[in-house]
């Protein structure tokens, strides 16, 4: 699966694995207003993507817009080549750490 939330002792995490396309964004979508729902806090780990559609990065965005406006607090921890490429492609490339 291109993506799963688990329980950590962080609080919800959920990962970003290997390919994420468009053809995964409405079920991303589906799970991103799931997690904005149950949790008051979540973290999203691109760490180990090796392939993101840009559509991916824009429903990213709009994600950590609606978790703000709502009240959640949406964090981004790891990020891979795969994102920042993603990232570069859109026109919103920013430095990152680890």
């Amino acid at each position: 699966m291109p993506f799963e939330s688990k329980q950590t002792e962080q609080g919800s995490v959920l990962f970003l694995n290997d390919e994420v396309t468009v053809a995964e964004a409405a079920k991303l979508k589906d799970t991103l207003v799931k997690l904005m729902k149950e949790e008051s806090r979540f973290t999203l780990d691109a760490g180990q993507a090796t392939e993101l559609d840009t559509s991916i990065i824009q429903l990213i965005f709009s994600a950590f817009k609606a978790a703000k406006e709502q009240g959640v607090e949406m964090s981004l921890r790891g990020h891979s080549r795969a994102f920042d490429s993603a990232m570069e492609r859109t026109g919103l490339s920013m430095r990152l750490t680890p």
